[in-house]
């Protein structure tokens, strides 16, 4: 039995709750049908077989002859192809969704070819697992794709944006034991990846990269927020394009979580973790913002900043890595600065610099279990040595093995010869 309310007033806040759960589920019933979602005709998928009538191929031709936007309603929990679909080109757009059950799409045995060739505009897959794909699961050919609550995985590519495509957002959606997850053409714009899950990718989870560096006034082409990385060879893959990878989780990255070339990158926010190799690894880089990220744990580095100029090491929280941050090989007339980081227990040094001369200013390097700082002269195999010379101001060192900087030569030692 429900105790007496005595109290006129806990009365009312109670009856006052009951009528706003009320309210809410009036409005959600009556909530506008939001433009993604929106279509002039609909049909039905009801068939498991690769064609036939109810089958995924007969609804895509006939969304295709549309003169309206369509949308294609799965309604069957499995569908085994055996050959590709037609490509997606109705010009109005075509909506891909899942109904009430979960529909699978086993790609196994087409062969060749994308399963969703989409080149009509504006178009959306939603709720849709698709599997084993031999090549790309979705090729993206056409402007303002939407990925939401998809599962794609076993498949070579999980989804490919061709050169040129702007406007496309993956969303809440699965990326799982692909040969890459996401690959991004180099010419892309206005991307967005965001709230996904990435695991066990054989070479990347998102893959992006230009073969050439932007001009310094190109605006952010390319965001990734709020991911969740496991198991990657390499999580994110980033070259030469202007983006933004902010408040990541990446765990457990076999090689490289984050691995950067050239310019373009604000890397802010992000939680690495418990990797087997580097955590963040800028190579080449210019320009490029670390700042405000907490890594821990990953066996060789936490950072690595190898041949790069004029980049930002600013405020990142770095605790028990084998090393804290390496600087390798940086230009003397650009060099880079590491401000305000906070090292922490790190199994070797806190930060190691090989022929590297950037600033250094206020940093705290504390506990870690050799030396705090450590500089090294560059012996190449040929070529002159590389003096290694930093700029050093208000860095705190305290709780090391080895609390002054120590200096030393870094010798490049000839391979062995193949037995």
């Amino acid at each position: 039995m429900l105790p007496r309310l005595r109290n006129p007033l806990a009365l009312g806040a109670v009856v006052m709750l009951g009528l706003l759960a009320g309210l809410q589920y009036w409005l959600a019933a009556r909530r506008p049908i939001s433009p993604w979602y929106q279509a002039g005709r609909e049909f039905t998928v009801t068939s498991e077989a690769d064609q036939g009538p109810g089958s995924l191929r007969e609804a895509i031709f006939a969304a295709d002859s549309s003169d309206q936007r369509a949308k294609i309603v799965l309604r069957t929990s499995r569908i085994v192809l055996q050959s590709p679909l037609p490509p997606l080109v109705n010009p109005k757009g075509v909506i891909v969704e899942a109904g009430e059950a979960r529909p699978e799409i086993d790609a196994s045995n087409i062969g060749f070819g994308p399963v969703f060739d989409v080149d009509a505009p504006n178009s959306v897959i939603s709720g849709i697992a698709i599997r084993n794909a031999p090549e790309q699961a979705i090729l993206v050919r056409a402007d303002g794709f939407r990925l939401m609550k998809a599962s794609l995985a076993g498949c070579d590519v999980g989804l490919y944006a061709a050169d040129g495509i702007s406007n496309l957002v993956a969303e809440n959606s699965t990326f799982e034991n692909n040969r890459i997850g996401i690959w991004l053409a180099a010419s892309n714009a206005g991307v967005i990846v965001r709230d996904n899950q990435f695991k066990a990718h054989r070479d990347a989870g998102v893959w992006a990269v230009a073969g050439k560096q932007p001009a310094a006034s190109t605006e952010t082409r390319l965001e990734l927020r709020g991911n969740h990385f496991e198991g990657d060879r390499l999580s994110i893959v980033l070259g030469n394009i202007p983006a933004v990878i902010e408040a990541n989780e990446v765990v457990k990255a076999r090689e490289a979580a984050i691995y950067l070339i050239g310019a373009g990158a604000v890397v802010r926010g992000n939680r690495v973790r418990n990797g087997a190799g580097i955590g963040i690894f800028a190579h080449t880089t210019e320009g490029t913002v670390i700042e405000n990220n907490e890594l821990d744990h990953n066996q060789a580095l936490a950072m690595l900043v190898r041949s790069a100029q004029n980049n930002l090491v600013d405020r990142n929280r770095i605790y028990n890595n084998g090393y804290g941050i390496g600087f390798v090989l940086g230009q003397r007339g650009r060099p880079n600065i590491a401000s305000d980081n906070t090292l922490l227990s790190q199994q070797f040094d806190g930060i190691i610099l090989i022929g590297e001369s950037p600033v250094l200013r206020g940093n705290r390097l504390v506990n870690n279990k050799l030396a705090g700082l450590r500089v090294l002269d560059f012996f190449p195999l040929i070529g002159n040595k590389v003096v290694a010379d930093p700029f050093l101001a208000d860095n705190i060192l305290a709780g090391n093995k080895l609390n002054e900087p120590i200096r030393g030569e870094y010798r490049v030692q000839k391979s062995e010869k193949p037995q």
